[in-house]
């Protein structure tokens, strides 16, 4: 499988990054850099090809300005399936509205970024949802694999899967010795 664009593959190194345990299951969805006529096919087949291999964590750097009916009753599936979906809230900056998958706050974490300290990323970012619905993290300033560094809510969005990940990673660990 080749990345021309580096995005998928600086999206998993940035997962193993953080929780190199991680198992980490990969479903090309796009060629390009922009979404395409059967961008939203594709989608949804990884979506429920995901949900069949019993995947904890979906990682979807990626958001369409449309919605679409079929992949919010799938994404509606994987929550209660208890998968945490985590989506990117921009796909153009600042330029435009929180995407598709990320409006979905019922059942998807919807991503933004932040700069390191902890700040909005006004350039990167756009107008947040209701006040409790914004979900921020690192995402300026991130090195990727290629060696560049790079900024967008895509990256926010694989922190924050790498990190989930550790959690669970943690979780499922054997219980500590004398503990209850």
């Amino acid at each position: 499988m080749r990345d021309d664009t580096s995005h998928g593959t600086s999206v998993v190194d940035l997962v193993y990054k953080i929780c190199e345990p991680a198992e980490v299951y990969v479903a090309r969805i796009m060629e390009k850099s922009y979404a395409i006529k059967n961008s939203v096919d594709a989608v949804i087949r990884a979506l429920k090809w995901a949900m069949s291999n019993n995947v904890d964590i979906i990682c979807m750097a990626i958001g369409f300005a449309t919605e679409v009916p079929e992949l919010k009753t799938v994404l509606k599936k994987a929550f209660a399936a208890n998968i945490l979906v985590f989506a990117a809230a921009s796909n153009h900056n600042n330029m435009s509205g929180v995407v598709y998958p990320a409006r979905w706050g019922e059942c998807v974490f919807g991503v933004f970024s932040t700069n390191a300290g902890a700040k909005n990323s006004r350039e990167i970012n756009p107008t947040g949802r209701g006040r409790d619905e914004n979900f921020a993290i690192l995402g300026e300033g991130i090195k990727v694999l290629t060696g560049e560094t790079r900024k967008g809510t895509s990256y926010s969005t694989a922190i924050a899967c790498g990190l989930a990940a550790r959690l669970l990673d943690f979780v499922k660990q054997n219980p500590v010795a004398g503990g209850a």
